[in-house]
């Protein structure tokens, strides 16, 4: 029984060198100060051949430069690290529905971002997911992930949105159904009795916004060009008629006077 008991003491002994072995033939640490993990010939001062679990990673240059890997995402600063200084990182929102790349600059107080983000709803139906970009922490310019463009407006509800003034060399805008149809025969030319009697009564011209509704809704200066070209319009025809009894009149007065 002793005999047997040595032996398979002996035997365990050898099963746990060969473990040793090979675990040291896996994990090296050669003289030249690098440390491989699952690799015999590391080629960094830590080389790992297989899977790296850790709550969290910081990767650090004498406390100047700094990048976090975590849960939330991945950070990376050029400074003294603050997840609101210079940055260029990856997050994920506390409640999971938000996620963005994110480009800073500046102080926390005083910054100037780029970021891509998601829907807050993470759903895409919100209308918040796109790209931003803000001045001294504040966002003031955005295109929506519906193809929405905002200047000084976060929530433009046209393809652009403008809140201040623009200035260009030229505008061109598409429209239809031009006014030409004042010229046609079948067209009802409102008199000038009819016109004056409408503005005396509304205080402004038949088929004109009124100034109220321009002030709360703005105007569409596509839609606004057809109105005016066709007052136009009608008073080159009222003008034309006009002209034309005149020179009746003219003819009537000659008449009388040649006789």
């Amino acid at each position: 029984m002793k005999i047997f008991f040595k032996n398979f003491i002996g035997l365990f002994g050898v099963l746990a060198f060969v473990q040793i072995a090979n675990a040291q033939q896996a994990n090296v640490f050669p003289n030249t100060g690098n440390v491989g993990i699952g690799v015999t010939n590391p080629l960094s001062l830590l080389h790992v051949d297989g899977e790296i679990r850790s709550k969290k990673n910081r990767i650090t240059d004498d406390g100047v430069k700094a990048s976090d890997i975590s849960a939330q995402g991945i950070a990376a600063a050029v400074g003294s690290w603050t997840p609101t200084s210079r940055s260029m990182h990856y997050e994920i929102g506390s409640n999971w529905d938000l996620s963005q790349i994110q480009l800073r600059a500046g102080s926390s107080m005083v910054k100037n971002t780029i970021r891509l983000q998601t829907d807050w709803n993470g759903s895409g139906l919100d209308g918040t997911g796109g790209v931003y970009f803000g001045l001294k922490s504040i966002d003031t310019h955005v295109m929506l992930s519906n193809g929405n463009v905002g200047i000084g407006t976060l929530n433009p509800a046209e393809r652009l949105s403008v809140n201040g003034k623009i200035r260009a060399q030229e505008i061109k805008v598409e429209t239809a159904n031009w006014p030409d149809y004042v010229f046609t025969d079948g067209y009802q030319l409102p008199s000038l009795k009819e016109t004056a009697e409408f503005i005396e009564k509304n205080k402004h011209l038949p088929g004109v916004p009124k100034a109220a509704e321009v002030e709360e809704n703005g105007l569409s200066l596509g839609e606004m060009n057809k109105i005016l070209l066709q007052k136009i319009e009608e008073m080159t025809l009222h003008l034309i008629k006009q002209q034309q009894q005149i020179k009746d009149m003219q003819d009537k007065i000659n008449s009388i006077t040649n006789k």
